[in-house]
């Protein structure tokens, strides 16, 4: 059976709003790569790349549309195994881990080009694995050749940004690092959490959960299914509002405001904090969509089915 990849991409709902999907499919990539090695040494870099604007102050930081963006990573590097489930479409290669075999088609849904240089082990042997990645081919321009003294590592460069999505893509670093760590809050707070750093020019963002004051857990039963909420006390969030997010495999995918807290912020011994609360469970797994950007249930209660309504309740 073939695909018409163009006519899969097309089908893909990826709203403004969430031109960002791209990006946090890469970097969950890299995050599974890094945690595949067990090294607690992991790095992660994010290099920006912005349209050149004539008579722009150096001194503001940055926010004219990015046309590509960069993922570096020293993880265990495209295998045998992994190149083999990126060539095979809604792969379950990743199950385990919530993958769902389609989070590198927003890549093409955003950018026009994709190219993938990695070192990989190959029985003790290392080895560089280069290809490209673009409408309507797929993969093509496949090199693999031997990289004696080579560490494992992947780049992913996302090139050529598509136009309708270039004003969305006008996001400033600070911006995006905060969206990083709502969207892969839990993986920054492992203990072997990886260093992810954005560059844009000259300006450097680090990318980390040191904004938690305190994290508490409890669970509730609701229709049969049981959640779990980590309760957390937030300092000087990006969004400064008391929040509650729902998320599929330890990654947020939907928040929205908890309406009856203040809108102000709350106040201890040390200083102004806002509370969030991130909801996970194995029912929110089961509905979150193929793109991760929402998920299949009902906005009111139904008999046996969990409703928004319930959660916020």
């Amino acid at each position: 059976m073939r695909t018409d990849l163009v006519g899969r991409v097309e089908r893909i709902s990826l709203t403004p709003p969430k031109v960002f999907y791209p990006l946090f499919e890469a970097v969950s990539n890299s995050l599974h790569a890094i945690q595949a090695t067990g090294r607690l040494d992991g790095r992660i870099t994010i290099e920006l790349s912005r349209e050149q604007t004539q008579g722009r102050l150096d001194e503001v930081e940055r926010a004219e549309p990015i046309t590509a963006i960069r993922i570096i990573d020293n993880g265990v590097g495209f295998t045998d195994r992994n190149m083999t489930a990126f060539e095979e479409l809604d792969t379950r290669h990743k199950l385990n881990l919530g993958g769902k075999g389609v989070g590198r088609l927003t890549w093409l849904k955003v950018f026009e080009r994709i190219e993938v240089t990695s070192v990989y082990m190959s029985s003790a042997v290392a080895r560089q694995r280069k290809f490209t990645f673009t409408l309507p081919e797929g993969v093509i321009e496949q090199d693999d050749v031997e990289a004696p003294g080579e560490p494992p590592s992947t780049t992913v460069f996302l090139q050529d940004s598509r136009e309708q999505y270039r004003d969305a893509l006008k996001g400033r670093a600070a911006t995006i690092g905060a969206a990083l760590v709502r969207h892969f809050l839990f993986q920054l707070l492992r203990p072997d959490a990886p260093q992810v750093t954005i560059q844009d020019g000259d300006t450097v963002v680090p990318v980390r959960a040191d904004n938690v004051a305190a994290r508490a857990t409890t669970s509730f039963d609701l229709k049969g299914s049981r959640f779990t909420v980590d309760h957390l006390k937030l300092r000087s969030p990006e969004r400064r509002q008391h929040l509650f997010h729902l998320c599929a495999n330890d990654r947020s995918v939907k928040d929205e405001r908890l309406k009856r807290l203040p809108d102000r912020p709350f106040q201890d011994s040390n200083g102004l904090y806002y509370y969030q609360a991130y909801v996970t469970a194995p029912y929110l797994d089961s509905r979150v969509t193929e793109q991760r950007t929402a998920f299949d249930m009902h906005e009111e209660g139904e008999l046996s089915e969990v409703s928004f309504s319930d959660l916020r309740t």
